[in-house]
């Protein structure tokens, strides 16, 4: 990675199981899916490592395996918003992130690309710096200073670009 300009690409995937639900066993380090209650699974959740110039892959910077418990309650229950970010599942998305800054210190500059879940708070205030960018789709507007928010802030903005696909 020496040298390099690197992007990170993160999102999350479950391998479902369920048509092998009755070889398994329970506690067997699987749970839910999110597609159905019945569904059996397990997650992936990798930084995948890409030359920023080629964008040819390089490989994988991280990659967190877990799962659901297999009779989670709901998120109230739970009061998931009161949680702290560290005992929330989003928090997938700053492990990786900070477990990937490690395996590619010896890059010059890292652009961390995530999908709208990874639009959290607490990453926008920990992770970038002058090596580190975050490029992440935005999942709500949020307040940019007392007069402005995100969504008018960009709109008033003129375009930079664009591209047909």
């Amino acid at each position: 990675m020496s040298g390099r300009d690197i992007l990170c690409v993160q999102d999350t995937s479950e391998v479902n199981v369920s048509s092998n639900k009755n070889r398994l066993r329970p506690n067997s380090g699987l749970g839910q899916s999110d597609n159905a209650d019945n569904a059996t699974c397990f997650k992936l959740h990798p930084g995948l490592v890409l030359d920023a110039q080629s964008l040819c892959p390089l490989g994988f910077s991280e990659i967190k395996i877990f799962h659901r418990p297999e009779q989670q309650t709901d998120r109230f229950v739970r009061k998931y918003k009161k949680l702290p970010i560290e005992e929330k599942e989003s928090y997938k998305w700053i492990e990786v992130t900070e477990a990937s800054k490690k395996t590619l210190e010896q890059a010059v500059r890292i652009t961390f690309i995530q999908d709208r879940e990874g639009d959290i708070y607490e990453q926008f205030a920990s992770v970038p710096d002058d090596k580190h960018h975050l490029l992440i789709r935005s999942r709500t507007t949020r307040n940019l200073d007392s007069e402005s928010d995100l969504y008018t802030a960009m709109e008033a903005l003129p375009v930079a670009g664009y591209y047909t696909i």
